[in-house]
C-alpha cells in the first residue's frame, strides 16, 4: 500500500471490522482488540488485550504506539467491544483525522443494530496521539521490548501483509 489511505478508503476498512467483530461476536466469542497498522510494506494487523488494569492498559497502548513507530505507520484502523454501550466500534486514523463506526449489540435474543457513524471526537486523545507524527527513532531497550512483545516467539499476534485473514 503507497501513500496515505483516504478517510473513504478508512471507511471502507473500518466498515470490514465492525462486520468482523460481528462475526465474532454471532460465533459466541468476545472480541479481542484488534489493530491494523497501514504502512508501505502493507497493513499488519495485531490482536492485542487491553486489560482492565489501568497500568496493564497502558502497557498495551505503548507496545502499540512503538510498534507503529517502529513499523512507519501512516494510518491505523483499529476495533473493540465495548462493554458500556455494549457495541461493536472501529475506527480509523489518517494524520489528525478520525472515522468512527458504532454498532449495538443486544444479548439476548442476540441482535446487532445498525452501524452508527460518529465524529471524530469519538475517539479519545489517547487514541488521536497513537500515529507517529514523524519519523521517529527507538532505542535499543525500545527494540527489545518490541522483540519480546511482537517478535516470532513474542507474547502478541501479529498478521504479516499477505496474510489471508477472516
Amino acid at each position: 500500500m503507497a501513500g496515505q489511505p483516504s478517510l473513504e478508503d478508512l471507511r471502507t476498512r473500518v466498515l470490514h471490522e465492525i462486520e468482523f467483530s460481528t462475526q465474532i461476536i454471532r460465533q459466541g466469542h468476545e472480541v479481542t482488540p484488534r489493530f491494523v497498522a497501514l504502512t508501505s510494506d502493507g497493513p499488519h494487523t495485531i490482536v492485542l488485550p487491553l486489560p482492565d488494569s489501568r497500568e496493564e492498559r497502558a502497557r498495551g497502548i505503548r507496545l502499540l504506539r512503538l510498534f507503529l513507530i517502529w513499523k512507519q505507520a501512516h494510518a491505523l484502523v483499529g476495533s473493540a467491544e465495548l462493554k458500556e454501550p455494549n457495541a461493536v466500534v472501529a475506527y480509523g486514523l489518517v494524520g489528525r483525522e478520525a472515522v468512527v463506526a458504532l454498532r449495538a449489540v443486544q444479548a439476548n435474543p442476540l441482535q446487532f443494530g445498525d452501524v452508527e457513524w460518529l465524529g471524530a471526537e469519538a475517539v479519545g486523545h489517547e487514541v488521536l496521539n497513537l500515529l507517529p507524527e514523524r519519523i521517529s527513532a527507538l532505542s535499543r531497550e525500545e527494540l527489545a521490548e518490541l522483540e519480546d512483545a511482537f517478535g516470532l516467539d513474542g507474547r502478541f499476534q501479529v498478521i504479516a501483509p499477505d496474510t489471508e485473514i477472516g
